[in-house]
């Protein structure tokens, strides 16, 4: 038996002390490839992503098999396909490998598949290469190039991320923001940076349940790079969620409660949910 695989790259990604989750981990939210899955396609495979168990694929068709991903295979150990005869064989081909990664800073999250709603989502987005150069040239320079990237202002570096709920097509967008990270280590004003993989955070707290896809873009001298689109799925966490208006108008409400603010600008609470009518008028006037 012979397995061929025609790889970019191996996406295994390290922060500054521990591993981070890149959200392009199979692992992280993509379903598993089964032996069945690969045994009912023909000839070839064809899925974004590819996660093949640490277990033997018996390939029940004595003739190639083709398994290709759009951008991530994921081979735990002990995987072994076959048994093949002759030149039959077993080919596993990867199209393209992200330009930056992405990982999940949140500590309290192994994986994508059980986000809280409401609650906070962090990401961290790697910054190399030439991008890179020209970012640390503006932040370590003396004296930054006429091509300094200012990472701080959005008309230089504008990081755009697009949630997108798959259910209901519900929209939410925010805003990359470059992140610097400062440690005192001995003196109060002996402030050290400390370096990272991932200056670019982006931060959400999902208001639906159900699994939202991600988009990010990266812009700078016009030219746009847009990231491979990751999903995470989310799962009820009983918290409220936002404060907002209720449909009456005139109070704030926090889930199904009433919430009242304090302070000489604002009236007393005269109504309640669901709804209701005046019942008493402030002596300073009808809010």
């Amino acid at each position: 038996m012979r397995v061929f695989l025609l790889l970019a790259g191996i996406l295994t990604t390290w922060g500054d002390s521990i591993a981070q989750i890149s959200v392009y981990d199979c692992s992280v939210i993509n379903p598993l490839t089964t032996e069945a899955e690969v045994n009912t396609a023909a000839y070839e495979l064809h899925k974004p992503c590819i996660l093949l168990d640490n277990e033997q694929y018996e390939i029940i068709n004595n003739y190639p098999k083709y398994v290709t991903a759009d951008e991530y295979i994921h081979l735990k150990s002990d995987f072994h396909a076959g048994p093949y005869t002759n030149n039959d064989h077993f080919w596993m081909k990867l199209e393209e490998k992200s330009l930056y990664d992405v990982v999940l800073l949140n500590d309290n999250y192994i994986d994508l598949n059980s986000v809280l709603r409401y609650k906070k989502l962090e990401f961290g987005i790697e910054i190399t290469g030439e991008l890179l150069d020209r970012i640390n040239d503006f932040l370590h320079a003396a004296t930054p190039a006429p091509n300094a990237i200012n990472p701080f202002l959005e008309w230089e570096l504008d990081v755009n991320v697009k949630f997108v709920h798959a259910q209901t097509l519900t929209e939410r967008v925010r805003d990359g923001f470059y992140y610097v990270d400062y440690d005192d280590i001995t003196i109060p004003e002996d402030w050290t940076e400390v370096p990272t993989l991932y200056p670019i955070h982006v931060r959400f707290a999902p208001p639906l349940n159900g699994l939202w896809n991600t988009y990010i873009s990266i812009t700078y001298d016009n030219n746009t790079i847009d990231l491979p689109v990751f999903s995470f799925n989310v799962v009820e966490s009983g918290d409220p969620g936002y404060v907002k208006v209720h449909n009456n108008k005139r109070n704030l409400q926090l889930g199904n409660s009433i919430v009242f603010p304090l302070g000489h600008a604002f009236p007393g609470p005269y109504n309640r949910a669901p709804g209701g009518t005046l019942t008493t008028k402030a002596p300073w006037g009808d809010p």
